[in-house]
């Protein structure tokens, strides 16, 4: 092989060897960005689901606000906005909170102050639930925690259950 062919495919093949680099980069750093650009939509999603609607309020729970029309339709955008960027688990979390709030509301909206805390009953206690259980496996899926991506919210909690 004379020298000028052995420079030619050097040249060659460092120039396929750069364009394959520039090209993978270009596809990883694409997939980091929207990776990066969705984790903050479901941030946002997440926080604002809990503060806008009024169901992470116990008092505009309590005295029937949230089933209020304004409060109603701030309850369907955030709904609605985090069926399309969640996974299923959390959206089902979320119409589970949903619901108890709105059972609560109309049980005890009506009635006085005093008489609140004892028609409440379990329900208090199952709304805390609701929200704990929803803003932990929001937790899971805004970091990514190993083997996260491969599992479901609940296979995780079921995988890394105490015995």
């Amino acid at each position: 092989m004379e020298p000028w062919q052995t420079v030619l495919m050097t040249a060659g093949t460092t120039g396929i060897f750069t364009l394959l680099g520039v090209l993978l980069g270009s596809r990883l750093n694409a997939r980091l960005d929207h990776a990066k650009w969705l984790r903050e939509q479901k941030q946002q999603a997440y926080s604002s689901f809990l503060a806008d609607s009024g169901l992470g309020n116990l008092d505009l729970i309590l005295d029937g606000t949230i089933l209020e029309s304004e409060y109603l339709a701030k309850q369907l955008v955030h709904s609605q906005r985090i069926t399309i960027l969640a996974p299923i688990e959390i959206t089902e979390l979320a119409q589970d909170v949903v619901t108890v709030a709105k059972k609560i509301a109309r049980k005890v909206g009506n009635l006085p102050k005093e008489e609140k805390a004892r028609v409440l009953g379990g329900l208090g206690d199952e709304y805390t639930t609701a929200v704990g259980r929803l803003t932990f496996a929001m937790k899971l899926d805004l970091h990514k925690l190993p083997r996260r991506e491969r599992l479901g919210v609940r296979e995780y909690l079921k995988e890394t259950a105490e015995p």
